[in-house]
């Protein structure tokens, strides 16, 4: 028994589209705890600074942010990682990939 290629393509194109749903709705939690605890830092900062200025006393250098760049984001296919894996599974799967079909 096979399934039906169209079948396929629509619980793929289901699939793909919750997927990137999820993906918003996890990114934006993220996004507004990160906004969130970055205001948290900024009157913090702002507080000792004043804080400092009242003992007289010269507040510390802040460490400077690292930039996103300096995280890489060198990803590797499971066929690179995992040889035997990717040598198993990739020519079972690839027929599949190439036999749907996409709107």
């Amino acid at each position: 028994p096979t399934l039906d290629v169209q079948y396929y393509s629509q619980i793929k194109l289901v699939s793909k589209e919750n997927m990137g749903i999820s993906l918003l709705k996890a990114a934006s939690e993220l996004e507004q705890f990160a906004r969130e605890s970055e205001y948290s830092c900024a009157v913090m900062v702002k507080l000792m600074k004043s804080t400092f200025h009242t003992y007289g006393m010269e507040a510390p250098i802040l460490p400077l942010p690292v930039p996103l760049t300096a995280y890489p984001l060198d990803i590797q296919p499971p066929e690179a990682s995992c040889p035997p894996w990717g040598q198993r599974v990739f020519p079972t799967l690839e027929p599949s990939g190439n036999s749907s079909v996409t709107p």
